[in-house]
């Protein structure tokens, strides 16, 4: 969590709150650590990952989803881009847990 509470420190913001829709991995990372934590204080058996696939990822048919990297077959990994025609340069993907 420290690592991603450093990237959040050295983020700006491109659109004043609330008034433009857009994607960001590191809010997307946020909200994973924030579900994350609510799921391990909360009731419940199992663990995060068997949590999320019972409740979210088999009613939603999502059966190719995964949690760990290396479970991703070549040539599955979404790649960013800056622009149309600019790929973005990869981040260091780690599992977490």
């Amino acid at each position: 969590m420290s690592e991603v509470l450093d990237a959040l420190r050295s983020q700006y913001l491109l659109f004043a709150p609330f008034t433009t829709p857009h994607y960001s991995n590191l809010g997307l990372s946020l909200l994973g650590h924030a579900v994350a934590s609510a799921m391990a204080a909360g009731p419940g058996t199992g663990s995060y990952e068997d949590s999320i696939r019972s409740a979210l990822l088999k009613p939603l048919g999502m059966s190719s989803s995964t949690f760990r990297v290396k479970d991703i077959p070549p040539g599955r990994l979404a790649v960013g881009r800056q622009s149309a025609s600019d790929p973005s340069p990869a981040w260091p993907v780690t599992d977490l847990g």
